[in-house]
């Protein structure tokens, strides 16, 4: 699914215009990148959670040499599925 069927069938099953589901949907996705920005856990209750975590640095091997190298360590959005995702896709 992309962003332009997300759109769709948001607007069949609301009653709402595409339009303002386009507004909505750019909203959410602005508030969503602000919290995770500021180190915020976001819970969407029913849905699931997102959160920021950090990946310490760690050596890895270049493919092409074959020879060790270091990984920095960076941070990263880890998402959780609700049990309710997690029901449905099993």
């Amino acid at each position: 699914m992309n962003k332009a069927s997300l759109i769709n069938l948001v607007s069949e099953m609301s009653d709402m215009s595409k339009t303002d589901v386009k507004k909505v949907l750019e909203a959410t996705v602005i508030a969503l990148n602000k919290g995770l920005s500021e180190g915020e856990k976001v819970l969407l209750t029913g849905f699931g959670s997102f959160n920021v975590v950090e990946r310490a640095s760690r050596v890895g091997i270049n493919p092409k040499t074959l020879k060790p190298m270091n990984i920095p360590a960076k941070k990263f959005v880890k998402f959780v599925p609700g049990k309710v995702i997690s029901k449905n896709v099993h």
